[in-house]
């Protein structure tokens, strides 16, 4: 535990260099790496470009790994869907389902504390507070709706790396 404390502190601590990314591949990368999942990802964008700054390969398994959540909080004739959109100063990140759902105690107290997991021995409790951590930490904000038995929805905000015309 120790060992992986550390490379969570030192994972957390440095900011990667300015790379400017293209939300819109990040999307579609996504949407193939939970093909095989149920139930299937239904990925709803207009955008062929979005970018922003950060490190492809991190943004990247943020979103799968939110994706895989609803996934498996969500029954195989559910939905889930991850949409991408912008407005003039930040991409919008949207990942919504109707699966089981979260109460306003266990988001408040629960959700974005490391180590603190519902899937008991399958799960580490780390991928939804490290989600946050960097995308705050990128100048984003990562907000979280919810309602047992209805859904969550899960919206990301990035700034945009430029505006584009």
């Amino acid at each position: 535990i120790e060992h992986l404390l550390n490379q969570l502190k030192k994972g957390m601590t440095k900011i990667d260099n300015k790379i400017m990314i293209n939300l819109a591949e990040v999307v579609k990368d996504v949407a193939i790496q939970q093909a095989g999942n149920k139930p299937s990802l239904q990925v709803r964008t207009n955008l062929h470009k979005c970018e922003v700054f950060g490190e492809k390969k991190k943004i990247t398994a943020i979103l799968g790994h939110l994706v895989q959540n609803a996934q498996e909080a969500t029954a195989e004739n559910g939905f889930v869907s991850l949409e991408l959109s912008r407005d003039e100063h930040q991409a919008i990140i949207k990942i919504i389902d109707n699966g089981t759902g979260m109460d306003n105690k266990f988001i408040a107290e629960r959700l974005f504390k490391p180590f603190d997991t519902t899937k008991g021995n399958a799960g580490m409790g780390i991928g939804v507070y490290e989600a946050r951590d960097y995308i705050v930490k990128h100048s984003g904000s990562c907000e979280v709706e919810s309602k047992l038995g209805v859904g969550t929805t899960f919206t990301i905000k990035l700034p945009l790396a430029k505006l584009e015309g």
